[in-house]
């Protein structure tokens, strides 16, 4: 079970307003659509990320997973498209 303490979700207002301007998982290059994403926080919500539409992005499950992943780094652009590089 997650912890309440240390997940804070984007509600479905934030979300269909991410959805009306992003059309496919944020990650570049990736088609998956938007509306199959998960909401994510740029920066987590228990290190002080905001719940809000500056801190939200899209994300496929695949993506998302990478976030995580200790061995990728993530550029957030200001286009709002984002990359990940597997650390060397």
């Amino acid at each position: 079970m997650i912890d309440p303490t240390l997940f804070r979700p984007h509600s479905p207002a934030q979300r269909r307003a991410r959805l009306v301007t992003t059309h496919e998982c944020q990650i570049n290059g990736c088609t998956v659509p938007a509306a199959w994403c998960d909401s994510h926080h740029r920066e987590p919500w228990a290190l002080g990320g905001k719940t809000d539409q500056k801190d939200h992005f899209l994300a496929c499950s695949w993506h998302r997973g990478k976030i995580h992943d200790p061995r990728y780094d993530t550029t957030y652009h200001s286009d709002d498209t984002i990359t990940l590089h597997r650390r060397t």
